[in-house]
C-alpha cells in the first residue's frame, strides 16, 4: 500500500524545488534546539546547564506545533478550492485510501524530522525517551487536527483559524486559567489538570521529573492523533466529496465582495455583541477579584492584570482578524484585478480599504475604552494613555495585516505570517529578554521588549511598576515602533494598489 500511494508518492518526492524547502525543514528543528544551547555554552557556562537547555525546548515545541499544523491544515481545503478535490474523489481510489494516503503523506514526514532531533535529546536531556515520545505525540495529533479542519471547513482561512486557535487555546489559555486558580486558592491536582494539553507544561515537567498527569497528557496527544485520523476517515465516508464542493462553491458564488468588506460595519447586533464580549473580558477579572481585597480596601494588582491583558488581547487580534484575509480573498476570488483597473488611485483605493477594515476596530476600541476606567479605578491620566496607545497599536497591526493580505499567494499564508509577527512581538521579545540576552549579556532591562505592546500596557497599568524611567522608554518606543508600522505599512499597500 505504500509503495503505490499517489501521496507519500508526492511528498517525499516534489518537483523541482521541493527537495531544498524538505532540506530546510527538517534542519530547522535540530537547528533551534542546537543553536541557544551553544551560545550559551560560548557566552556563559554557568547558564548552560538547565536555562539554555529548556528555552531550546520551548521554542523547539513551538516550532514543531506550527510545523505540524502548517504543513496539513490546507491539503484539503485547498483542493476543493481549486476545484481538484472532486476530480480526486473521481479517479478510482476507495475513500479510505485517499484518507489514510492523505494522513500518512502528512503525519510520515513531520515524524522523520522529530527523529533527528534524537542525537541531541540523547545527549542533553536526563529523561530523552519520554521527550521524545511526546514529541511524536505532538506532531501526530497537531498534524491530525490540522488535517481534520482542513476537511471540515470549506475554506482554508476558516480551517487555520480553528487548528491555531487550538493551539492558543491549549498553550496560552490553560496557563492562564492554571494561574488564575493559583491566585484564586483552586486545588492543586484540579490546576494541574489544566495543564495536560498544554506542551510547553508538559515539555517542562518531562525535562525534570514525569508525573501521572504528564503521563497523561504524553497518552492523550497519541490517542488524539489517532482519533482525529479515525474521525477524517468516518468524515470521508460520510459525507460525498461532490456534495461538500458544490456547497462550497456554492457559499462563494454567494459572497458579495462589497458586503464582504463591509461586514465589520454591520447593524447593531455586531456591535452590541463586540461590546458584551469586551465588557466580559475586561471586567470578568475585576469582579471576580473584586471580593478579595488588602486591609486598605484596594483592588489586587493580579486582577488588574488579567483586565490588562484581555484588553490588548481583544484589540489586537479583533484588527488582525478583520484586516488579515480581505485583500487575499480578492484575489481568490478573483475580483482583485478588477479593482485595481478602476479609475481611483491607490491613495483612494487604500482609504476605502482602511475605512472598511481597520478603522471599525478603531472607533469600538474608542467607544468602549471608558469601559477600562473601572479596572484603572478612575485614574485618568493613565486611562488616557493607555486609550492613545491602544490607538496606535489597532493602527500598527491593522497596517500589517492588510500588507500581508497583499502580499500573501493565499489567505492561510497572510494569516500564519500577521498572527507569527504578531507572536513574536508581543511574546518572543520577552522570551529572548528573560532566557536568552540577559544570561548572556548580563544586561537585566529590557532590550528587545521595549517595542512590545504587552509590556508599555502593564507597566502603564501598574504605574510603571517603581521604575517610571522604564516606563517612560517603553511607551515611547512602543509608540514609535507601531507608528512606523501604520506608515510603512500604507505606504506598501499605497504603491502595490497604485
Amino acid at each position: 500500500m505504500l509503495s503505490d500511494n499517489p501521496f507519500l508518492y508526492r511528498a517525499f518526492l516534489p518537483g523541482r524545488g521541493g527537495r531544498w524547502r524538505q532540506l530546510m525543514l527538517a534542519l530547522t528543528g535540530p537547528l533551534i534546539l542546537w543553536l541557544p544551547t551553544q551560545l550559551a555554552t560560548f557566552f556563559n557556562e554557568r547558564f548552560h546547564s538547565d536555562s539554555s537547555v529548556r528555552l531550546s525546548l520551548f521554542a523547539y515545541v513551538a516550532y514543531l506545533c506550527i510545523r505540524a499544523i502548517g504543513g496539513s491544515v490546507s491539503k484539503i481545503s485547498q483542493e476543493r478550492e481549486r476545484g481538484s478535490w472532486d476530480l480526486l474523489l473521481s479517479a478510482g481510489m476507495t475513500r479510505s485510501r485517499i484518507g489514510w494516503g492523505l494522513w500518512l503523506a502528512c503525519v510520515l514526514p513531520c515524524c522523520l524530522e522529530v527523529a533527528l532531533t534524537l542525537p541531541w535529546l540523547l545527549g542533553n536531556v536526563t529523561h530523552w525517551l519520554p521527550l521524545f515520545c511526546l514529541f511524536l505525540g505532538l506532531a501526530l495529533f497537531y498534524t491530525s487536527l490540522g488535517l481534520y479542519c482542513s476537511m471540515r471547513f470549506p475554506t482554508s482561512l476558516r480551517a487555520a483559524q480553528i487548528s491555531y486557535g487550538w493551539l492558543a487555546l491549549c498553550g496560552g489559555g490553560s496557563f492562564f486559567v492554571w494561574l488564575f486558580g493559583q491566585i484564586g486558592h483552586v486545588p492543586s491536582p484540579m490546576r494541574d489538570l489544566l495543564l495536560v494539553g498544554n506542551p510547553w507544561a508538559l515539555v517542562g515537567n518531562l525535562t525534570d521529573r514525569p508525573g501521572d498527569l504528564d503521563w497523561l497528557g504524553l497518552a492523550a496527544h497519541w490517542v488524539g492523533g489517532f482519533g482525529l485520523g479515525l474521525a477524517l476517515q468516518r468524515q470521508l465516508l460520510r459525507q460525498p466529496g461532490r456534495s461538500l464542493w458544490r456547497a462550497s462553491r456554492r457559499r462563494q458564488a454567494q459572497e458579495n465582495p462589497l458586503l464582504y468588506r463591509n461586514q465589520f460595519e454591520s447593524g447593531w447586533r455586531w456591535q452590541l455583541g463586540m461590546a458584551v464580549a469586551y465588557a466580559a473580558i475586561v471586567l470578568a477579572p475585576w469582579l471576580s477579584l473584586d471580593f478579595r481585597k488588602d486591609g486598605h480596601g484596594h483592588l489586587e494588582e493580579t486582577s488588574l492584570v488579567f483586565c490588562l491583558m484581555g484588553h490588548l488581547c481583544f484589540w489586537l487580534l479583533r484588527a488582525v482578524q478583520s484586516s488579515s484575509h480581505v485583500l487575499c480573498r480578492e484575489r481568490e476570488q478573483g475580483t482583485l484585478e478588477a479593482l485595481l483597473t478602476t479609475p481611483l488611485s491607490g491613495s483612494e483605493l487604500l482609504r476605502g480599504i482602511w475605512t472598511q477594515t481597520v478603522a471599525p476596530a478603531s472607533r469600538q476600541a474608542l467607544w468602549l475604552a471608558p469601559l477600562l476606567l473601572v479596572p484603572l479605578q478612575f485614574r485618568w491620566g493613565d486611562w488616557f494613555l493607555l486609550t492613545v496607545l491602544t490607538q496606535v497599536f489597532v493602527w500598527g497591526w491593522g497596517a500589517v495585516a492588510l500588507a500581508f493580505s497583499l502580499g500573501a499567494r493565499s489567505t492561510v499564508r497572510a494569516f500564519q505570517g500577521v498572527y507569527l509577527s504578531l507572536a513574536f512581538v508581543t511574546i518572543g521579545t520577552l522570551v529572548l529578554d528573560i532566557s536568552l540576552i540577559g544570561p548572556l549579556s548580563h544586561y537585566n532591562k529590557p532590550l528587545l521588549s521595549l517595542i512590545n505592546p504587552l509590556l508599555s500596557v502593564l507597566l502603564l497599568g501598574l504605574n510603571g511598576m517603581d521604575e517610571p524611567g522604564l516606563l517612560g522608554y517603553c511607551w515611547v518606543f512602543g509608540l514609535l515602533f507601531h507608528l512606523g508600522l501604520a506608515y510603512l505599512g500604507r505606504a506598501y499597500l499605497r504603491r502595490r494598489l497604485a
